[in-house]
């Protein structure tokens, strides 16, 4: 594992820093140095720093001296609060959305599910329990009727339940449920439906580390041709700025997780509760950033 062409043996992924000394692998930090592997930089590589102590987080290295961070696969970057804010930011949406997958989320409050209720029987139980049907009655709940919402669906929020569960920040009255469909899985237990099967913590494990992999890849190819990477490029020169639809990398990463097995039966189980964007984006999607980034990864079961 001494040039640059070879897989890390830690984590498989194939890009790699060179600082003179040592190389440092861009996807889990780990690094060779006169040919014995070690797993925390002893340190810093930024050759404006005289040393200093790396500190893991979830998705970068941090030095404790100079506050370089290890993202978008230069050490010599400085640190702006930025960086750490969108690093956090992923990694705070990712546990997240594994917590709303395994339903460990807050859960709705019980007055708000039972105009839920009465809104899912207003359509009657022959409708599907379905994301989207969930984020339509999350409308259909609501102060004010919504043009696109039939009267014989609509359930009005009373200024009694409204003032109650007013934002605790600002005070703003509840003018409806929308903000509570990102918690459409509990929901559609909760109304009589299917519950997403237990996840085995090793697997939970193993999405995050993928994620991790794939937001630090994803900062390798996320600008567009001829793009100088300075702050804000994606105002000027097209670049993305958010990482790739999170149920799409999810998916891969359970994909990844079951060595390729499309027909394993854990598999087929667990990515339903991914809903997919529809085929025309995710195609974009998968030829612009997905290969690219699979390819930096070094995975070998990618889809």
């Amino acid at each position: 594992m001494n040039d640059r062409s070879r897989h890390c043996s830690s984590c498989g992924g194939v890009a790699w820093v060179d600082d003179g000394r040592v190389l440092w692998c861009l996807a889990c930090g780990d690094s060779v140095e006169r040919g014995v592997a070690i797993s925390t930089p002893r340190t810093c590589p930024n050759r404006k720093c005289d040393g200093g102590a790396f500190i893991r987080s979830d998705l970068a290295l941090v030095c404790d001296r100079c506050s370089c961070v290890v993202s978008s696969g230069a050490y010599s970057v400085p640190f702006e609060s930025t960086i750490m804010q969108e690093l956090y930011k992923r990694g705070f949406y990712i546990n997240e959305l594994l917590s709303q997958w395994q339903m460990l989320e807050p859960a709705v409050p019980q007055p708000l599910m039972d105009l839920l209720c009465i809104a899912r029987a207003r359509r009657g139980k022959h409708v599907p329990l379905t994301k989207s049907l969930v984020h339509t009655l999350c409308r259909s709940v609501s102060t004010v009727r919504h043009p696109d919402i039939s009267p014989a669906h609509f359930v009005r929020i009373t200024e009694k339940t409204s003032k109650a569960f007013a934002a605790q920040r600002t005070g703003t009255p509840l003018r409806n449920l929308r903000k509570f469909g990102e918690k459409w899985r509990s929901i559609v237990a909760h109304l009589g439906g299917p519950r997403p099967p237990k996840a085995p913590e090793r697997l939970l494990e193993a999405l995050r580390m993928f994620a991790s992999r794939a937001d630090i890849a994803f900062a390798q190819v996320r600008h567009e041709a001829g793009c100088p990477q300075t702050k804000n490029c994606h105002k000027h020169y097209g670049c993305r700025h958010n990482i790739i639809n999170t149920s799409y990398l999810l998916k891969k990463g359970l994909l990844n997780f079951y060595k390729g097995d499309k027909g394993n039966a854990n598999y087929r189980a667990h990515k339903v509760w991914f809903p997919q964007p529809n085929s025309t984006y995710r195609r974009r999607i998968r030829d612009r950033y997905w290969r690219p980034m699979a390819k930096l990864m070094g995975l070998k079961y990618w889809g």
